[in-house]
């Protein structure tokens, strides 16, 4: 009945609470359905319209707190998956190639562009070397070189590429290897260990490359490109002369 009779010049300001709460030591409070309503003129020069805006104030501040810091640890968690993800993909791949997974490679691996990116290489190797012309180049590399473009980007070369081989090397242990499971493993007949290097360099947000040098000695540059958001594939090979 009181609220009911209220004059036109107050206004009532109420806030869910919980049971037995009561901010008596902000203002007068009255109770009422589980509710608690402070009667407060309708202007916001009066003390009391103050204290009641500064009580839900106080309620709210905790909430928005707690979001600010949910966003916070959204944003910290999202960043370090992204930035990751590349040395996870490179991992995966070694792993699917040590557990024999090989059509698992299709996910982690851009087998035409990895293709197109070796051949590439080897056939200016080979115009360099030798003196080819760029059209003779790609003539005599097309006959030559694939053969050796097929060992490096097998599950075997890229194995033997990761570990530290060169070009060279690759495509000889890979050639002598008769099936994937007589495909030397890392670390047998391979450099020593303690001399392989690698150097992660990002050039941009869609691109990762991995430089690795044996005895200080660059033996190639592997690229990753980012493919959607999250995934990373192995696009490019730049075997060292």
């Amino acid at each position: 009945a009181l609220l009911k009779q209220k004059p036109p010049h107050e206004a009532r300001v109420c806030q869910q609470s919980e049971p037995g709460f009561r901010p008596a030591f902000l203002f007068r409070t009255v109770s009422m359905n589980a509710q608690e309503c402070v009667i407060a003129e309708n202007r916001s020069d009066t003390p009391s319209y103050r204290s009641a805006k500064l009580h839900l104030t106080m309620l709210r501040r905790p909430r928005l707190l707690l979001a600010a810091l949910l966003s916070l640890i959204l944003v910290a968690g999202t960043a370090a998956y992204y930035f990751t993800r590349p040395a996870a993909t490179l991992a995966a791949i070694h792993q699917a190639i040590t557990d024999k997974r090989y059509p698992d490679l299709n996910q982690l691996v851009d087998f035409p562009s990895l293709r197109e990116s070796v051949k590439a290489d080897l056939v200016g190797q080979l115009e360099s070397r030798a003196g080819f012309s760029t059209e003779a180049g790609s003539i005599i590399g097309g006959m030559v070189i694939g053969p050796v473009v097929d060992l490096v980007v097998s599950p075997i070369g890229l194995d033997l590429v990761l570990a530290g081989y060169s070009a060279r090397e690759t495509a000889s242990n890979a050639r002598a290897a008769k099936a994937p499971a007589d495909a030397p493993k890392a670390g047998e007949d391979a450099p020593e260990a303690k001399n392989i290097s690698y150097d992660t360099d990002w050039q941009s947000l869609s691109r990762y490359d991995v430089l690795i040098s044996r005895d200080g000695k660059p033996v190639s540059t592997v690229t990753l490109r980012r493919y959607g958001l999250f995934t990373w594939k192995l696009s490019a090979i730049d075997m060292a002369d």
